[in-house]
Parts: structure tokens; C-alpha cells; sequence
């Protein structure tokens, strides 16, 4: 922790931080996120793309290892649910973390009902 050099001056030694996280949760367009966040976000923190299936594993070594998740990308169809569904379950685990729904181009128009529908 600290310790003092010969002057007798107190020096404080902290252990580096961890690199904030980002975890992208996707199933049919997990790679155009992850090169997305890359481009956009690669430099300030550490990304993890996984799908559905993982996501509750992921969040759990993160968190066990120390690691502050600052935002959960969902795509917004994740096969039998929505980042909806899946942003309500994480309200409590982690409650700071941004939460951003990501759709694609081609299926926004077809989303904004149950998007409109999912935040009511």
C-alpha cells in the first residue's frame, strides 16, 4: 500500500485500476457491433461480445474479477426475447451500468412498436 522513502516522506502506492468494460450482447449482428464499439470505443475500455446464452456468464467474471461494467449493448431481437426483457432482469445486478438497445438500420422501422411498447 504505502511505505516511506528515506526522507521520511509518506508515498502512496495504488494498484492500477481496471479497464472499464462494455459488454455487447448480440446473436445475428454481434460483428457489426463489436467493429462498431471497436472503432468508437476500443481505446477507453474493454470490450466483450458474447450472445444470449453467455451474457449472465460474462457479467459474473467480470464482476468477480473487479471489473466496473460502464454500459450493456443488447441487440434488440435476441431470438425468443428483447434487450427489453434482458435490461429488466439487469436493473438490480447492475444498477450503474448505461444500457443502450442497438437495431439495425434495415429493422428499425419494424422495431419502434415494441420498442414504444417495452418502455410503457
Amino acid at each position: 500500500m504505502g511505505g516511506s522513502d528515506a526522507a521520511g516522506s509518506l508515498r502512496i502506492v495504488s494498484e492500477p485500476r481496471p479497464t472499464p468494460a462494455i459488454v455487447l450482447v448480440g446473436e445475428a449482428h454481434l460483428h457489426a457491433m463489436l467493429r462498431e464499439f471497436t472503432h468508437r470505443y476500443g481505446q477507453d475500455y474493454a470490450l466483450h461480445p458474447c450472445n444470449l446464452e453467455d451474457f449472465i456468464d460474462t457479467v459474473l467474471e467480470l464482476k468477480q474479477g473487479g471489473v466496473p461494467i460502464a454500459m450493456v449493448g443488447a441487440e434488440f431481437n435476441l431470438g425468443e426475447h428483447t434487450a427489453a426483457h434482458l435490461f429488466h432482469k439487469l436493473q438490480v445486478k447492475l444498477p450503474t451500468a448505461r444500457r443502450l438497445v442497438l437495431v439495425p438500420r434495415e429493422e428499425f422501422r419494424a422495431s419502434l412498436e415494441p420498442l414504444r411498447a417495452s418502455l410503457a
